[in-house]
């Protein structure tokens, strides 16, 4: 009785002990962290972020200078909502270390993660790199179940010849947990870099041996963008769930974008003076003037990456449906007849692949045309019938000139309807809520 009391202690103890020698290497271990760099690339990232928002739900390519490099990232995966967050010559623990600040705010549904060949130049070995880069897809799960992330092998470059089995070592354990991980994926860019001789193609990298031209970045497009096309359908098709809520940060920045192209005071002032003693112009315009105040606004706010992003494959894109509220206004303030004093203007050509900058104008240049023909419009003019006015949809009646304009405000209240659930599911407050802070 008296013997297995001892055996329990002296297995407590030779337990206590192993765990007093684990502690002090732990302890060392974080006494002698690894030093985080690259603080005032990761500050010009939030800086950018506040003044111009990537989209949200898009596709974040994540990790060192091979992809910071990628100059033309944007233009070769078009019209996919790519952004690009590489930083300096960030190592795993670096990636790791932003990653609440850089990458898991965007809630991206694909991650393109390229890191580790700074990490094989500094001398780790294999097992630490590989364990940093699964704590990265680790945490992106968890924060973000339903995003899927590719891991992009570690490039056998000249500059790391010598350590080719640690990159081998890291790749190979990456594709065996890809192998069996739903939510990763493995993508080799290896074999484009090599020629038929396996050597690495020394015509496609800097004089460094490790850095590529733009040549080499062509044909790593040819072999990613297919794969991220087909899992942005794949995602599009899949996705039945809510999108997440706004977070307090995009809530204030959403505010602070309103604030700065919010025109509602300028075109209230205007209203007062052009239509004095004009009942009916006045409710007309000011009617139009909310509406088309909103949509510009939407339309300044949603940043150019967001220009091509469509809720579904089936509806117009951002962009797309800001042409054809542009056109629909010329089409309505038409309708009718234009009153005296007025040159009747046609819509000009606008047509999808526009750049963010030319449609804007393009929906104020429609803004502005409308202003002039209601500002000409008399009372008198607004109230004489017209043949046919209205909208496709409730089809063309007699009526007053003023109900193409009424129907023109209820198109408007539409399209704006429409485009908030585009600025949402983008990480934006609709403008019609960022003016009022309980309207969230």
């Amino acid at each position: 009785m008296i013997q297995k009391p001892r055996i329990g202690t002296i297995a407590t103890t030779v337990a206590m002990l192993a765990l007093l020698m684990v502690r002090p290497a732990a302890a060392q271990e974080s006494q002698t962290a690894r030093p985080v760099g690259f603080a005032d690339q990761i500050k010009a990232f939030l800086e950018s972020d506040r003044n111009s928002p990537p989209p949200q739900q898009g596709i974040l390519f994540i990790g060192s200078s091979i992809f910071r490099q990628w100059a033309n990232l944007k233009d070769q995966m078009a019209p996919l909502p790519v952004f690009n967050r590489a930083f300096g010559g960030s190592r795993t623990w670096e990636v790791l270390h932003y990653m609440d600040q850089i990458v898991l705010p965007y809630r991206p549904r694909i991650i393109v993660y390229y890191t580790g060949s700074n990490d094989v130049n500094a001398g780790e070995p294999a097992p630490a790199i590989a364990a940093r880069i699964k704590a990265f897809v680790q945490r992106a799960h968890a924060a973000l179940p339903g995003t899927r992330v590719y891991f992009v092998a570690i490039n056998k470059s000249p500059d790391k010849r010598a350590r080719w089995s640690v990159v081998d070592a890291v790749n190979a354990e990456m594709l065996a947990l890809a192998s069996t991980t739903p939510h990763l994926r493995y993508l080799d860019l290896n074999p484009v870099i090599f020629d038929a001789h396996g050597e690495p193609r020394t015509d496609l990298y800097r004089p460094d041996g490790l850095h590529f031209h733009p040549p080499a970045y062509e044909l790593f497009t040819a072999i990613v963008k297919p794969v991220l096309i087909d899992a942005w359908q794949q995602l599009g098709a899949a996705q039945t769930g809510l999108v997440p809520s706004l977070t307090p940060e995009q809530i204030k920045m959403s505010e602070a974008l309103a604030a700065r192209y919010d025109q509602s005071a300028a075109r209230e002032q205007a209203r007062l003076e052009t239509f004095k003693n004009r009942p009916l112009g006045a409710v007309v315009q000011r009617s139009f003037d909310v509406n088309a105040n909103y949509l510009t606004m939407a339309a300044e706010m949603m940043p150019e990456s967001g220009y091509t992003f469509r809720p579904t494959p089936d509806v117009r894109n951002f962009g797309e449906q800001l042409i054809h509220a542009a056109v629909s206004h010329y089409s309505f303030c038409n309708q009718a007849g234009v009153p005296s004093g007025v040159a009747r203007q046609a819509a000009p050509d606008l047509r999808a692949g526009f750049a963010k900058a030319g449609i804007v104008k393009a929906l104020k240049d429609s803004v502005a045309y409308c202003d002039r023909v209601l500002a000409a419009a008399s009372e008198a003019w607004l109230m004489e019938i017209a043949p046919k006015v209205g909208g496709s949809s409730s089809g063309l009646v007699e009526g007053m000139r003023a109900h193409a304009f009424m129907y023109n405000n209820v198109h408007d209240a539409e399209d704006y309807g429409t485009v908030t659930t585009y600025l949402r599911m983008q990480g934006l407050v609709p403008p019609s809520s960022a003016l009022h802070s309980s309207g969230h």
